[in-house]
């Protein structure tokens, strides 16, 4: 996993390049050692899975990272149940950008969330 960090950083040096962390064998451990070997590559982080109710293995590390390296995040179909009220997009987009740090955020979008999520994106 490194040596693929070192890659994104070395051979697309001029673009936006991000890593998932989201489960990784080693655990927290290793997705700290992946920060480092990210801010030194110039590599930003993230991962799938912008869940408020679950302590996913990546969040501390992102957190801790957050003013360090770049982070994006994927909102996926099922993160829209992981929040207080089903589909609330702005509780994810908080989640990511406060908790996690997140610069970036890709959204799936569902039909039956699709409005809340562009009343967001609008918003901020």
């Amino acid at each position: 996993m490194a040596l693929n960090i070192k890659a994104l950083g070395t051979y697309f040096h001029k673009q936006a390049t991000f890593f998932y962390v989201n489960w990784v064998p080693g655990g927290v451990r290793t997705v700290y050692a992946l920060a480092e070997v990210a801010q030194k590559y110039g590599v930003g982080l993230g991962g799938p899975d912008v869940h408020p109710d679950v302590n996913m293995q990546s969040y501390p590390v992102l957190e801790v990272y957050k003013d360090k390296l770049p982070i994006m995040m994927d909102v996926q179909w099922s993160n829209y149940e992981h929040t207080t009220k089903p589909g609330d997009a702005e509780e994810l987009y908080s989640f990511a950008t406060e908790k996690l740090g997140a610069k970036y955020i890709c959204w799936m979008l569902r039909r039956d969330f699709k409005n809340n999520v562009l009343l967001t994106i609008d918003k901020h």
